[in-house]
């Protein structure tokens, strides 16, 4: 998960002067596993229990009914999972994020105009603004703590386009990390090969 609006230290994120105080709520269920009526309980990664105040992020791969894969990782393996991106890959990521988006202008706006409608976060893609077509793949991201999800600058939706021109933006030591995580962690087999060098946590 690359932003760096969320990447230098994602404990502090919500805590520094410049950022406005968060709202938080029921986790939506858009970001339940798609198989349960219940949100995740434990980190993908290190199985850590995520249900006793442990903040997290949560990131899931739509496309109409299908959800072709999702993750709830905690921020020490987030941060990990950061570690193994290459320089260059952080630097040309955050970059393109800097020109297209202001995380703190956003949060403020949820702040002045708060929503209980998950649509009012994820229904547009945060980069270009244009409306999520459900009937094409899209990635959602939120930021959660316990079983309360903080509605600030996050949640999030990014198109499959965006995905793209951020995948495009990888090095290819951090496109066979992106693979390596991928394999040990999210996907069966039949789509590994779809799912090669695609960026995640970004």
């Amino acid at each position: 998960m690359c932003n760096d609006d969320f990447d230098d230290n994602l404990e502090d994120d919500f805590d520094g002067e410049d950022w406005p105080l968060p709202q938080s709520g029921p986790i939506a269920k858009a970001f339940y596993p798609f198989d349960s009526e219940e949100p995740f309980t434990t980190c993908t990664m290190c199985q850590k229990d995520l249900s006793d105040g442990t903040d997290y992020i949560i990131e899931k791969a739509r496309k109409g009914s299908d959800v072709i894969f999702e993750l709830a990782m905690c921020l020490s393996c987030a941060e990990k999972m950061r570690n193994q991106l290459s320089k260059d890959s952080k630097e040309r990521i955050e970059h393109y994020m800097n020109e297209r988006v202001d995380f703190e202008a956003r949060a403020q706006h949820f702040l002045d105009n708060p929503s209980d409608n998950i649509e009012d976060y994820i229904g547009h893609c945060v980069v270009t603004g244009v409306a999520i077509d459900l009937n094409e793949e899209h990635q959602i991201y939120s930021y959660c703590t316990g079983n309360e999800m903080i509605y600030s600058a996050m949640p999030y939706a990014m198109s499959g386009a965006v995905m793209e021109e951020i995948q495009e933006l990888l090095s290819p030591e951090t496109k066979q990390e992106m693979d390596d995580f991928m394999d040990q962690y999210l996907i069966p087999d039949d789509l590994r090969d779809l799912l090669k060098g695609r960026p995640v946590f970004v």
